[in-house]
């Protein structure tokens, strides 16, 4: 499939000037230590443990690297404000700094635009599902047809892994326990 193919070899080329920017940041930070390194030097620590943490976590997709989004968001902003006025230290390391940090943003932007967009795909699923389960709850019934989530990696919840989430899942929507769900893939 060539989109698929095109996606993972631009993610490849994104990830590899990420992992530069991360390290270089990261070198400038902990062999300079600038006046106030602290903030941006834990940002960019906890973005990447956050995302370390995703390697243990059975959820995956984009959704995943939130977390890392935001502090990625707080560590460019401080350096931002803290770096840009070119008052002391050299001016091309200053502006190395921005562009590095401007390329870690850039991609969590894009980042959040996919996950964006894959959730608002699944939701009129979710909307269906939702409507379904209160005709349920009007009309009862031996069986509760539910619909499966068009993009996997964006979905809130997926009770038709395992009989323990979909346990979970009628507990949260107070459904009989005996309750035989149909998972079906939406037209």
């Amino acid at each position: 499939d060539m989109e698929v193919h095109e996606l993972l070899m631009w993610s490849g080329i994104i990830g590899f000037y990420e992992a530069v920017a991360f390290i270089l940041e990261l070198w400038y930070l902990l062999l300079r230590r600038p006046k106030g390194y602290i903030i941006p030097l834990a940002a960019l620590i906890l973005a990447a443990g956050s995302q370390a943490m995703m390697l243990v976590s059975p959820m995956f997709g984009p959704r995943t690297t939130l977390c890392a989004v935001f502090l990625m968001g707080i560590y460019t902003a401080y350096m931002a404000v803290r770096f840009l006025p070119f008052e002391n230290g050299k001016h091309e390391t200053k502006v190395l700094l921005m562009l590095l940090s401007l390329i870690l943003l850039g991609h969590g932007i894009l980042t959040f635009q996919v996950t964006e967009s894959g959730y608002r795909q699944n939701a009129p699923v979710d909307d269906k599902n939702r409507t379904m389960i209160m005709e349920y709850d009007q009309q009862g019934g031996d069986e509760l047809v539910q619909y499966k989530m068009r993009l996997e990696p964006f979905g809130w919840s997926y009770p038709y892994i395992s009989d323990y989430h979909q346990n979970w899942y009628k507990r949260y929507y107070k459904l009989p326990s005996e309750l035989t769900i149909r998972w079906e893939e939406m037209q």
